[in-house]
């Protein structure tokens, strides 16, 4: 999957972060569009959500980038994070 440039085309509801240190969240994609607005580019928003929050969060915020590895949690993998139960295929069971 192509990464998206903004949050106005970003493919899910729900938007999940997550850091190598353990730091995890999850966010309402409306919420953070009404807060950021939709045309932020998803690099500044990954900035915007860690400063402060991650262990790793420096004095000097230039170098930032190269400790925190914050990642868009649900970008790399197949499984999106809010499909309905009803949509998910059911299990044969024998």
């Amino acid at each position: 999957m192509l990464k998206p440039g903004n949050l106005l085309v970003y493919p899910y509801v729900k938007v999940r972060v997550s850091c190598e240190c353990g730091y995890r969240k999850a966010y309402r994609l409306a919420r953070l569009a009404e807060h950021f607005g939709a045309d932020i580019a998803l690099d500044d928003l990954l900035f915007l959500l860690m400063s402060g929050r991650c262990p790793r969060w420096g004095s000097d915020a230039t170098f930032l980038r190269l400790r925190c590895r914050l990642t868009f949690t649900d970008m790399s993998s197949g499984n999106p994070p809010d499909v309905p139960p009803s949509a998910v295929r059911p299990k044969l069971l024998k």
